[in-house]
């Protein structure tokens, strides 16, 4: 298994668990949301691997 299927089968993983938290707590509670931006985190790295992208910068600085 490469990285990016492992890092894909992470990330549905991820993913169900946070249908089941938003079932169980609703979409505004704080672990619907952190699971929520583990499964950002896991689409990013995922993207970066699949597309062999670098990370940008959030700002630029002189």
């Amino acid at each position: 298994m490469d990285q990016d299927e492992k890092i894909s089968a992470q990330l549905e993983q991820a993913r169900l668990k946070l249908y089941q938290l938003v079932f169980r707590y609703g979409i505004l509670h704080r672990k619907v949301i952190r699971q929520s931006v583990v499964v950002d985190r896991l689409i990013n790295r995922y993207n970066m691997i699949k597309y062999n992208e670098k990370p940008k910068p959030l700002m630029n600085r002189f």
